[in-house]
């Protein structure tokens, strides 16, 4: 969809996602920047990764 790949981890949550479309996905792009923070570790001197480059 916008030509972007969407990943879900259960049918059903994949289904909810659908139907609740545009919103979904302006949701999940409002948590994004936070979930890429908590999930990206720090290298040795205390930096992010490429993740945030």
């Amino acid at each position: 969809m916008n030509d972007k790949l969407y990943l879900n981890l259960t049918h059903g949550i994949n289904s909810a996602w659908i139907n609740i479309g545009q919103r979904g996905i302006t949701s999940g792009d409002r948590y994004w920047p936070g979930i890429v923070k908590k999930l990206t570790p720090k290298d040795k001197d205390g930096k992010r990764s490429y993740w945030n480059d």
